[in-house]
């Protein structure tokens, strides 16, 4: 085999088994995909320790101030918006990576509250969770 098609082929096999290793939780080096985000935050709430965190997320984001979600709001002019905060921690809490679902100058917005709000230590590091927030103008 020509040695361009091994190295083909080794790069294939690495991007197959680090997207498996992400999907888990192990340590990631690039930004991860929305798609990613999504389903581990989603296996680490089918856990008992995954619904308590995640619960105890969801009110250490919106304890960030009324101050920065009304921010947030006035990006929205006049129709409410719905979006999910996806958010990747490490062992110590802070904050690694955040992404929001559907991207807009609201979820921006969001976003910058997320990467500022002081998050409990998660069960495990590269932990992803997923908070829903509905912001009514």
């Amino acid at each position: 085999m020509p040695a361009i098609y091994r190295r083909l082929l080794s790069s294939l096999a690495a991007l197959a088994l680090g997207g498996v290793s992400v999907c888990w939780g192990a340590k990631q080096a690039a930004h991860a995909s929305l798609d990613t985000a999504r389903d581990a935050a989603s296996a680490n709430m089918s856990t008992e320790e995954g619904v308590k965190f995640q619960a105890e997320s969801t009110t250490a984001l919106h304890s960030g101030g009324t101050a920065a979600m009304d921010q947030c709001l006035r990006k929205l002019a006049t129709k409410p918006h719905r979006a999910t905060v996806y958010v990747r921690l490490g062992t110590d809490a802070a904050v690694r990576e955040v992404l929001t679902d559907p991207r807009s100058n609201a979820s921006k917005c969001l976003e910058r509250q997320a990467r500022a709000a002081r998050f409990p230590r998660p069960p495990r590091d590269d932990y992803w969770v997923g908070i829903r927030v509905i912001l009514q103008p």
